[in-house]
């Protein structure tokens, strides 16, 4: 059993560890198959998802994010989106139902993805 970790092995796994984790959150895949709007105001609403995130990697996580996520529809950022910590059990990921602030940045850009959702039975955001 060992008792003593030299402390530079301990810096060597901050430095191997940060591609690795880098690596697995840019394979991993947000979906959402439910939303809806609730307390809406004129530049935001707290929006209650139901999706998945899968792909997750090896090991059991707590994906938390550091800063709000932006979300994207055609090339044009909508806003962003403050998610709540996702608990991921290894190698399948986490089922989502939970409520996150939307704040919207660009109006114009907003209003046309509403007008395209309202007349369409899907659509894709790009979230990163």
């Amino acid at each position: 059993m060992i008792s003593f970790i030299d402390k530079s092995l301990l810096k060597l796994v901050g430095i191997i560890g940060k591609p690795i984790v880098q690596f697995l959150v840019k394979r991993s895949k947000l979906t959402f198959t439910a939303a809806s709007i609730l307390n809406p105001t004129e530049n935001s609403f707290n929006l209650k998802v139901t999706g998945a995130i899968r792909k997750t990697g090896p090991m059991d996580a707590r994906i938390s994010f550091a800063s709000p996520l932006k979300v994207s529809w055609r090339g044009q950022q909508l806003g962003t989106l403050l998610m709540p910590a996702i608990n991921a059990r290894a190698d399948k990921g986490a089922d989502i139902s939970s409520e996150a602030k939307f704040t919207v940045t660009d109006v114009n850009a907003f209003t046309n993805f509403n007008s395209y959702m309202m007349a369409s039975d899907s659509f894709t955001w790009d979230v990163s």
